[in-house]
């Protein structure tokens, strides 16, 4: 019987057919348990942007009706494809174009020595 106690652990990657998740796996050699499964590390950066996106999206004063209660609806749950594309759409349309902008007026910017 082995007494480990699971102290140190690393996340293994799956095959390439199961990239969503990742196992949590005990590094003690004598060990070498698979403890649980979590979402993969891409997974979860994803998770994390589209949370932040949600934010922005929600603090925009232009969001139509229907755009602030879907981001409302969605901001809390895993989006389906569906509503990944709507996400995507908005935060083209309302998050990209805004630092697109951003970036042209600082280009056209004079530079003035002070």
């Amino acid at each position: 019987m082995n007494n480990c106690n699971h102290e140190y652990t690393k996340m293994e990657l799956l095959p390439p057919n199961q990239e969503h998740c990742a196992g949590v796996v005990c590094t003690n050699p004598d060990c070498g348990k698979t403890l649980c499964y979590q979402a993969h590390p891409h997974i979860l950066a994803k998770r994390q942007q589209n949370a932040a996106d949600i934010q922005k999206l929600l603090a925009d004063s232009q969001l139509t009706a229907f755009e602030r209660g879907f981001l409302t609806g969605v901001r809390n749950h895993k989006p389906t494809p569906a509503q990944r594309q709507i996400l995507d759409a908005l935060v083209s349309k309302y998050i990209l174009k805004r630092s697109d902008s951003n970036e042209q007026g600082r280009e056209a910017a004079p530079v003035t020595a002070g």
